[in-house]
């Protein structure tokens, strides 16, 4: 006998089309649950109900209810639904030049090279090459690219360390010696005010940080800070994995690594 999917209710309505119609019925609070769904799909797509009502000051139950009133059993059934929406690659934003999902990527891809800077990135290859530890951090998502400079560092020969959430503390024993270097790879740059304000507080090694976001706290703390262009901060009007351009940044700078030990 097949288990039955968690999710089993079938809708034939999409979800934006089924908060549309609902729209005149919102309350004030709804309203503002509304604006959070069609406005901020990032953040629904990687955020907890409990982090969604922190950030925007909401109660768990609002977001509950509006969730049944579109038509759905709760928040999970749907973000799920609207996460299977998005990946089906309806346009939900008409405009008088329609994009795929695979011009919007290229265009994204192409966008990566002028965020780059090439003096940097032969800069920061060479600190790597030169140091005696190579630490490299994300967390979550932030966690695959970092993993994979790791995987491309063992081919060259060159050992690095990953550190993850649960022993971020550590990190400071490495960076105690000047020649070591952390790479630490975050999207939106939160959650490591304890690494900096407490574990690196007294850092000697070289920083370099990875990030989606321009505003990263502590920029001022880091020797490099490569900000990378995504679709939420380019403002496409589709979701797009957030990952994408730290994975082809990974390759780039694993090439550049790579240019520098034949030199």
């Amino acid at each position: 006998m097949n288990n039955p999917s968690p999710f089993p209710q079938i809708h034939n309505l999409n979800p934006f089309e089924q908060m549309a119609i609902k729209r005149n019925t919102f309350t004030k609070k709804e309203l503002v649950i509304y604006e959070i769904f069609t406005k901020d799909l990032a953040s629904v797509f990687r955020d907890s109900m409990a982090d969604i009502a922190e950030k925007y000051n909401v109660s768990q139950a609002t977001i509950t209810r509006f969730c049944q009133k579109v038509g759905y059993n709760g928040y999970n059934e749907f973000k799920y639904d609207l996460y299977r929406y998005q990946k089906k690659g309806t346009i939900i934003q008409q405009g008088p030049r329609e994009e795929s999902v695979f011009s919007l990527y290229a265009k994204l891809i192409m966008s990566i090279e002028a965020a780059i800077d090439d003096d940097t990135m032969r800069q920061i290859s060479n600190e790597i090459l030169c140091a005696k530890h190579v630490v490299i951090s994300g967390t979550h998502k932030s966690a695959l690219p970092a993993q994979l400079l790791q995987f491309n560092l063992f081919k060259y020969s060159i050992g690095a360390l990953f550190i993850g959430n649960d022993a971020m503390q550590d990190i400071r024993f490495f960076l105690n010696d000047p020649s070591s270097i952390l790479i630490l790879f975050t999207i939106y740059g939160g959650h490591y005010k304890r690494l900096f304000d407490d574990y690196l507080s007294d850092a000697k090694g070289k920083i370099v940080v990875i990030t989606a976001n321009n505003k990263f706290t502590y920029k001022s703390r880091t020797d490099h800070m490569i900000w990378l262009p995504t679709a939420e901060n380019q403002n496409y009007s589709r979701y797009l994995e957030n990952q994408i351009s730290p994975f082809v940044f990974t390759d780039i700078l694993s090439s550049y690594i790579a240019d520098a030990l034949n030199r």
